[in-house]
């Protein structure tokens, strides 16, 4: 798989059709890496490889029609990270050289296109492969625009098939460093210039600082149900003052500290881990409860191939899981929340959110209204979905994001500073179907909430 001609073919969610796209991208990619602890001893421990979480990821793309590889893209040799020792956990000869971190990337190359490119940055424990449904929508061109667009989905440093170098930020400015830097050092190998970045919740979360850091690379900014947005005066005791406790109850304390100590000192990863042999079956039964049972639309073989691609990547040497805990507090509120940093956005910005997602898109309202006024702004909410909205409703989120990156293109050439577009109030009348047109003399960017 790879190389040029080979076809990007819709389905799961996107149209069907057939075009020509190059599985290169715009860098040199590394030769083929491996996971060491996948490798050379987690297949004992862990009952994974690298190569199986490389098949797994194959197999679970080919159900949204994509059959390009992704391929790993070696960090820009300068790249010194946060004082990292890579596999520092691991015998001396088993460690990887210095500086031979990579990134997971899937390249969908639309050749002789008009369009501004597209970065897909994922969430917390999860991987470029959760957007198997959406390839399809995403190179998808605008009318009167020549070609297609080109895709690059990557895998944060530490997640996915990316490597997995020992975490070693202490501090939660170290922890955002150790993903945008390297982010930042991936640009440069693709040899990228301006582009759109698309983040999930923890990735919506890092794309967000991402273009507050480097303004002048991103051209607009798309948040899929974003973590981290909202500001809690004390972050460690919103678990304290949570609805989900009764105030009776005399086990409270005792169980918001255990809850507390988990968060700090461990991972869903490391209890997959725990479990040896039956952790395959634990995610495969997870999976079927969350998308088998309780959603339409996901078939029993692509349940199956989540379940195998997240077990194998979680089962992979724990890296930068580690990394919750220091960049959110329990209840995934952010140490450090974006939207006192939005003001140094400099770039239309949309918002996605899921009906029935646990994290409430009403924080964007007041976001857009007193942190975004200087930048158009748009969003959709899609229904009939949860937090993975791209999985739980294709469709919708397709039409989603078409919209918003419509909506978004006469902007991107622009570096807006004092540029304003007016803000109208959430309407979710408007919302709820991801049909509402554009608000009538709004300006060209309008608002879809």
């Amino acid at each position: 798989m790879g190389g040029d001609g080979v076809g990007l073919r819709g389905g799961g969610g996107g149209p069907s059709s057939s075009w020509p796209v190059s599985a290169g991208g715009a860098g040199p990619s590394s030769p083929p890496t491996s996971l060491v602890a996948g490798e050379a001893w987690g297949a004992l421990r862990f009952f994974t490889s690298h190569r199986d979480a490389r098949r797994s990821e194959a197999a679970l793309l080919l159900h949204g029609g994509v059959d390009v590889a992704s391929r790993d893209v070696a960090l820009k040799s300068g790249w010194t990270g946060l004082r990292l020792h890579p596999w520092g956990s691991l015998p001396p000869l088993l460690r990887r050289p210095r500086g031979a971190e990579s990134l997971n990337t899937l390249s969908l190359v639309a050749e002789d296109s008009e369009e501004v490119p597209l970065v897909v940055t994922h969430g917390y424990a999860a991987g470029l492969g959760f957007f198997y449904r959406n390839y399809g929508a995403m190179t998808e061109g605008h009318e009167g625009i020549k070609g297609r667009r080109t895709v690059h989905a990557v895998d944060l440093l530490g997640f996915g098939l990316s490597s997995r170098p020992h975490f070693a930020p202490k501090t939660t400015e170290e922890a955002e460093g150790f993903f945008l830097d390297s982010l930042e050092a991936w640009r440069e190998s693709m040899g990228l210039g301006r582009f759109v970045l698309l983040g999930h919740s923890m990735g919506g979360y890092l794309a967000t600082l991402y273009a507050q850091r480097h303004p002048e690379r991103v051209a607009g900014l798309v948040l899929v149900d974003p973590a981290g947005l909202r500001h809690e005066a004390d972050p460690d005791g919103y678990v304290q003052r949570s609805r989900f406790w009764r105030e009776d109850d005399k086990w409270k304390q005792w169980k918001i500290g255990a809850m507390q100590y988990l968060w700090h000192n461990t991972t869903p990863m490391a209890f997959m881990r725990l479990m040896g042999p039956l952790g395959k079956p634990a995610i495969h039964n997870m999976v079927d409860f969350r998308w088998g049972r309780m959603m339409n639309g996901v078939s029993e073989s692509e349940c199956k191939a989540i379940a195998e691609y997240l077990y194998h990547t979680w089962a992979a040497d724990p890296s930068a899981e580690k990394c919750v805990s220091l960049i959110f507090a329990p209840g995934a509120l952010a140490r450090h929340a974006v939207e006192h940093r939005m003001d140094r956005v400099k770039c239309p910005v949309a918002f996605i959110y899921g009906e029935k997602s646990w994290i409430s898109w009403k924080e964007s309202e007041r976001i857009r209204a007193e942190k975004l006024s200087h930048v158009p702004t748009t969003g959709c909410l899609v229904p009939h979905a949860g937090h993975q909205v791209f999985i739980e409703n294709a469709e919708g989120f397709n039409e989603a994001l078409r919209r918003a990156l419509s909506d978004m293109r006469p902007h991107l050439g622009l570096h807006l500073d004092e540029k304003s577009a007016p803000k109208e109030a959430l309407d979710v009348r408007a919302l709820g179907r991801v049909e509402a047109d554009a608000t009538p003399g709004g300006s060209a960017f309008n608002p879809r909430f």
